[in-house]
């Protein structure tokens, strides 16, 4: 199931953020420090685990037993099983629950258990059974029966006791079924029931005023003329707080029909459908494939007869997308430029709360963009559409959870209470859904770099997509339609030459893509890959000279020979605006990523931290456990920061990196994706369709692939060699060698790829049979990160041909180990020609 222990924490920490910040703008700067550390997060999952044992050790003692809450006008039903022992066919009338409510406000009970005969009534004929359909009936939401008031309904006060004037008392205050204002309802069904059979009977109970309710058993009607009371008897569990009630199994009360019944609380209910007519067309058919993204529509309906606020949305994967229904127009970007944007970057992806990507914000209103709680606010009998974007991933069936939390709304919640005065959070609920999909292979995607050998700085991108769809026997061809790479630090080219025009097809994506038109850039043909076909596509990836304080997006489509951004502000920002949209999966699922694997570095050590006290052997006092139990979440800080440092190079390098853009960006942010220091990664998103079909109907769906943190220049370590080599030389050279030998300027750049990270190395020429290099031809050198360094060489050739200049070889000293050579695969070709011949 969902993985509540997390759902909790986070649900926690996010209510006790948004209540004390209620009165302020719910902007990136509400995310602060206590939002985004994922410490704090982690303690608080601890203390819930830690009170969740101690309430499950104080359940099972029986110390701790409390009824049920429940809330007013909301039905509970009671289901019980029968047997028929007669051999003749009988039929219950008029079967209902028998209970009792206790008002402490008006410090009466209504109850219904004793057989108190009404004041207007003696006898009932079957002339009276027409002013039985006179009676008064209820109905409440969410359910269609029909409540009425119990039969033999008398007024008592709240200590009537069990003397025996009880009975008679219960005459004098009898009800009777006409009154209009009952503690509480009940539903009278009629049963038949055959010879020696048995029967699975379901009554049902609404409480309508606060107090405490207790079901005593069920009252039927035998036969249309007597009444016939049974009383329930059930069990209560073992008590186990003292020595004697264990030895003797002693029992304690069973609460399972007891209720403590409180104010109007609302009801959500929660239905997910496709969102127009062409996805519901779309999702029909049972085909769903791996990255496929859809629009659907979240609809919340509040069948309670209170108002909810500060709706939560917790799943256990960030497959599901919020959009924000404003965005800022051209307007605002001529009047305030970048400043736009950079808010946008920094601002939470898909109104999400906390550090772990999978907490959300449920937008109420329109204008959702910022939170004011008496704009969020869902009445009684309102629905509320709210559009969200699904993304499914894996393979095979997977199922998606969501958890929901709402909270009572009053105006006590919007008030800022007197100091010193406590304060008392809102009741809330909870709602679940699931949904299971099937989920079948598309596409697999993975990408490589390599730096380039001529160009100083630049890299070569090589993406590998290969089709495995097996969702049906024929019609298996892919269409990628754009690729789109966001960095901050390089910009992505397209190598011209690499896909025929026959390759091409017409594109399934319009022109205007989703639900927006601000996409400049939309390729309008795609590039089909069919069943297991294997493609590789090239691309030059160029650092950015000048400080560049926004995400560039390259959006890479296979008509348009650059793929290029124009150059006017405007078009850069709509592309801009487009781009972030298509990178909102990216930016969660990377926030989730870092929180999961926090999280499971923290759990670790505290299991290898309780390993090394068990190994010890010796028994601990209960004083010595207590303190531990107690300093366990600072410890679990202390040891969650050394293990979040030692978790892998590519977690801590995002950690470390972020560090200084986090202070004003929240984890799942676009900032936090491309962090403005430190980093030098790139994140490549495919954009592909496909068409599926289910009872002979085909239909178009769309997907995206992501790449996530791809180095193009490590900060510490690299697998292969830290320095880039690249020479300057001329290619072709006509020579007359009756002259002497020819003496060419050969100038070698050596680089260090790593940003943070001095390398020491040293230079070597090998020696060639065929030509020599003249000047420094060995040395040794230290290059601190991103450092340069050029060698001017000669090289001097004696006769005309074709000549492989590579001839360098790096060496590269490693820590504890033996020195480390590299040498380079590409060759730097010169031809020269002998003028006389």
């Amino acid at each position: 199931e969902l993985r509540c222990a997390v759902a909790v924490a986070s649900l926690s920490k996010a209510n006790s953020n948004i209540g004390s910040s209620s009165s302020h703008d719910d902007s990136h700067s509400q995310s602060g420090e206590d939002e985004l550390s994922i410490d704090r997060v982690i303690t608080t999952i601890d203390t819930e685990e830690r009170e969740a044992e101690y309430r499950e050790r104080a359940k099972k003692k029986g110390t701790v037993r409390l009824p049920e809450v429940r809330a007013t006008y909301e039905p509970l039903a009671v289901t019980f099983s029968m047997k028929n022992p007669l051999g003749l066919e009988i039929e219950l009338m008029e079967m209902q629950l028998v209970a009792s409510l206790a008002c402490n406000t008006s410090g009466l009970v209504h109850t219904s258990e004793f057989s108190a005969a009404p004041k207007k009534a003696e006898e009932t004929t079957s002339n009276d059974l027409t002013d039985e359909k006179e009676e008064k009936s209820w109905s409440f939401h969410g359910s269609v029966d029909e409540f009425r008031s119990p039969e033999f309904l008398c007024q008592l006060p709240v200590n009537y006791g069990s003397s025996p004037e009880v009975s008679s008392d219960a005459s004098s205050s009898a009800i009777g079924p006409d009154s209009s204002n009952p503690y509480f309802v009940v539903t009278k069904p009629s049963v038949k029931m055959g010879p020696n059979s048995d029967a699975r009977v379901s009554l049902k109970l609404c409480p309508l005023a606060e107090g405490d309710l207790r079901i005593c058993g069920v009252r039927f009607r035998l036969l249309g003329e007597v009444w016939m009371y049974y009383r329930f008897d059930l069990e209560g569990p073992l008590l186990q707080d003292t020595r004697v009630n264990r030895s003797k199994r002693v029992r304690g009360e069973s609460l399972i029909l007891r209720s403590k019944v409180e104010q109007k609380m609302p009801s959500l209910k929660v239905t997910i459908a496709p969102d127009n007519e062409s996805t519901a067309t779309q999702q029909s058919t049972t085909t769903v494939l791996q990255g496929q993204t859809s629009r659907w529509k979240l609809t919340l309906s509040n069948l309670g007869y209170a108002p909810a606020s500060n709706i939560l949305l917790k799943t256990n994967a960030p497959w599901l997308n919020m959009t924000p229904s404003k965005h800022f127009t051209d307007d605002d970007v001529e009047i305030n430029g970048e400043t736009t944007i950079q808010n946008e970057e920094n601002s939470p992806t898909s109104f999400c709360v906390g550090p772990s990507g999978t907490l959300m914000r449920v937008p109420l209103s329109k204008n959702a963009d910022h939170y004011n709680p008496l704009i969020n606010i869902l009445q009684p009998g309102e629905t509320v559409d709210v559009p969200i974007a699904i993304r499914t991933s894996g393979g095979g069936r997977q199922d998606f959870y969501m958890l929901f939390r709402y909270e009572l709304w009053s105006n006590k919640s919007n008030t800022v209470p007197p100091s010193g005065s406590s304060v008392v959070p809102p009741r809330h609920r909870w709602a679940r859904k699931l949904l299971s999909v099937p989920v079948y292979p598309s596409i697999t995607m993975s990408a490589s770099l390599m730096p380039s050998y001529s160009n100083k700085g630049e890299h070569i991108l090589s993406v590998e997509l290969m089709n495995y769809r097996s969702d049906r026997d024929s019609e298996l061809e892919i269409y990628l339609n754009k690729i789109c790479v966001a960095s901050r630090h390089f910009e992505i080219r397209q190598l011209l030459g690499q896909v025929n025009s026959g390759d091409l097809s017409q594109s399934f994506i319009s022109a205007q893509d989703g639900n927006n038109n601000l996409n400049p850039v939309v390729s309008p043909s795609s590039l089909k890959i069919g069943w297991q076909e294997r493609v590789t596509l090239h691309y030059l990836v160029v650092p950015i000279e000048a400080a560049n304080r926004l995400v560039t997006f390259s959006n890479l489509s296979f008509s348009n020979g650059s793929g290029m951004v124009s150059d006017s502000a405007l078009s850069k920002i709509r592309s801009h605006r487009y781009g972030a949209q298509v990178t909102d999966f990216m930016c969660r699922e990377r926030a989730h990523e870092v929180f999961i694997s926090t999280l499971q570095s923290h759990r670790l050590e505290k299991e290898i931290l309780v390993a090394e006290q068990e190994k010890e052997g010796q028994p601990r006092h209960v004083s010595q456990i207590r303190r531990e139990k107690t300093s366990l979440p600072e410890q679990g800080s202390n040891v969650l920061s050394s293990s979040a440092a030692s978790g892998g190079q590519h977690q801590s390098q995002i950690v470390s990196n972020s560090a200084s853009s986090l202070v004003a960006a929240h984890p799942t942010s676009l900032a936090s994706l491309c962090p403005h220091r430190g980093g030098s990664n790139i994140n490549i998103i495919c954009c592909w369709s496909a068409v599926v079909g289910n009872e002979c109907r085909d239909v178009t769906i769309k997907g995206q692939h992501h790449l996530r943190d791809l180095l193009v220049r490590p900060l510490n370590k690299s697998k292969g060699c830290p320095l880039a080599l690249t020479a300057k030389y001329k290619s072709n050279l006509s020579h007359n060698f009756d002259n002497g030998p020819l003496d060419e300027a050969v100038e070698i750049t050596i680089c260090n790829r790593l940003i943070e990270t001095e390398v020491e190395f040293e230079f070597a020429i090998i020696d060639n049979s065929e030509f020599d290099f003249v000047g420094t031809t060995s040395f040794h050198c230290s290059l601190t990160g991103g450092d340069e360094i050029s060698v001017p060489l000669q090289a001097r050739i004696y006769a005309g041909g074709v000549y492989n200049l590579q001839s360098v070889r790096l060496t590269v000293p490693k820590a504890g180990s033996t020195a480390v050579p590299y040498l380079f695969p590409l060759q730097w070709t010169m031809i020269v020609e002998d003028s006389v011949a």
